[in-house]
């Protein structure tokens, strides 16, 4: 019975140590580690929210002059929530968006001309 648990104990400890064994302290592969815990970040956390701060400034396309077409996007609502005919107020002002559709030899540039309203009330 001693032989048999002096056997069995020896067996435990080389399971034990091929368990303990990774790529940092052997010569096995970082693949065969397993899973392991997350690093964690060491960065601290500031204030500021994510993304661009205000007044950085961004780095988007800029506004094609000549586009190949305009499309105009007029108030379609007729009426207010108020009740006011829509139709008698001048926009305050016209706002671009530009879609570049680029195709394998032309570029084509649309200009939506988008009408902002306001009404009196």
């Amino acid at each position: 019975m001693l032989a048999l648990i002096s056997k069995l104990e020896k067996r435990v400890a080389e399971l034990e140590s091929q368990l303990n064994k990774n790529s940092t302290n052997s010569s096995k592969p970082p693949s065969s580690d397993g899973f392991r815990k997350s690093i964690k970040n060491n960065r601290e956390k500031s204030n500021r929210k994510q993304g661009g701060q205000p007044g950085h400034k961004g780095s988007g396309l800029s506004i094609v002059e000549s586009p190949d077409e305009i499309i105009s996007c007029k108030v379609e609502k007729i009426k207010c929530e108020c009740g006011h005919d829509l139709r008698t107020i001048k926009p305050e002002r016209e706002e671009r968006r530009q879609v570049i559709d680029i195709a394998e030899v032309l570029t084509k540039v649309i200009d939506f001309m988008v009408e902002v309203k306001t009404c009196k009330c």
